[in-house]
């Protein structure tokens, strides 16, 4: 897969461990000391919080001013197939705290319910270790991001 919008910023690969589905991301507060959406408590995001096995992971970054829906848009049609599970974005996490983004960095994963797509937002602050997570319905993720200061996704890879 690949898009006009968004570049690849490694040709490697991120390895994310395989995942158990035992671990929601609202147990884990500990681990997003920048800050934690309570939506994650609300939503029901979990009940598709499947054991995967171990998965690649890459890296891409914005070249383009365009949205979020724009940039989504323009790498797939079937975005389920960028989709993660809560238990990723955990490992995500554990694994990969720093270098997946510059230091004040926004890194956007999807999600979905069955019946919406949502988008996770990683804040990191590197400087001072704090890591905060968003999450947003995908349908309203419509402000304009600045190429200049470009905003990166990851998206696992299925092949």
């Amino acid at each position: 897969m690949s898009s006009l919008m968004l570049r690849s910023v490694s040709k490697e690969s991120v390895v994310i461990r395989a995942s158990t589905r035992k671990r929601r991301i609202i147990e884990t507060a500990d681990l997003f000391p920048g800050s934690l959406d309570p939506a994650f408590k609300d939503l029901k995001t979990n009940k598709k919080n499947v054991a995967r096995p171990e998965t690649k992971f890459q890296i891409y970054e914005q070249v383009v001013d365009a949205t979020i829906i724009e940039m989504v848009n323009s790498f797939t049609k079937d975005a389920s197939l960028l989709c993660v599970t809560e238990e990723q974005i955990i490992c995500f996490t554990e694994d990969h705290p720093k270098g997946l983004t510059r230091d004040n960095g926004i890194l956007f994963l999807l999600q979905d319910d069955d019946e919406n797509f949502f988008i996770v937002c990683l804040e990191i602050v590197l400087a001072a270790m704090q890591i905060g997570l968003k999450l947003t319905p995908f349908e309203i993720c419509d402000d304009l991001f600045d190429c200049r200061l470009p905003v990166r996704f990851a998206f696992p890879k299925n092949n």
